[in-house]
């Protein structure tokens, strides 16, 4: 398979809205990379930018919860140059000094994220299917495609039964993981 995970960085705090944060994932790049990134937050926040150097990210997707227990966000960029290890700046707009938790999966071989981008609400499953691409507005994965997913919790990760969970972090109560799979 020419797609592989070629690094991943794990982080959380304590306090993700606070002055005094300390989230740092530092990771390195090749040039045509694609790096996915997953952050759970315990209250219903938002991550409102992520910097990587000279990298823009841009969010996929996220999901919340009612009531402000739980958001998910997706975000993605593609390596314009290589570079060494360099630290992601999380900008997270909360309310309440919850747990937050932030996972980064770089992939080697990738030349992109297809979209769209199948969603869905917290506590629920995305079911995903195999297709051939056509037409182009075909929302089916193809067979020389990977599904890359993202998870966020506010409680422990019991486990992902279909797919490769490639990192993980439980921060407290906030979890966040970037799992994949081919079909």
């Amino acid at each position: 398979d020419p797609i592989a995970e070629a690094g991943f960085a794990t982080d959380g705090d304590a306090d993700c809205d606070g002055v005094t944060d300390s989230t740092l994932i530092s990771l390195a790049c090749t040039a045509g990379d694609v790096v996915v990134v997953a952050v759970g937050i315990l209250d219903d926040g938002t991550v409102t930018s992520i910097t990587w150097g000279t990298q823009t990210f841009e969010e996929l997707s996220s999901v919340g919860t009612g009531g402000g227990v739980l958001s998910v966000h997706f975000w993605n960029t593609t390596c314009a140059s290589t570079f060494a290890a360099t630290d992601m700046v999380f900008v997270i707009a909360a309310d309440n000094n919850d747990d937050c938790a932030m996972v980064a999966v770089r992939y080697s071989g990738a030349s992109g994220l297809r979209t769209p981008v199948e969603t869905s609400g917290v506590g629920t499953t995305v079911s995903v299917t195999v297709g051939d691409g056509t037409p182009a507005s075909d929302v089916a994965i193809n067979s020389d495609e990977w599904a890359v997913d993202v998870y966020g919790s506010d409680v422990d990760m019991t486990g992902d039964s279909e797919n490769n969970v490639v990192a993980s972090i439980d921060q407290g109560t906030a979890v966040a993981a970037v799992s994949d799979c081919t079909y």
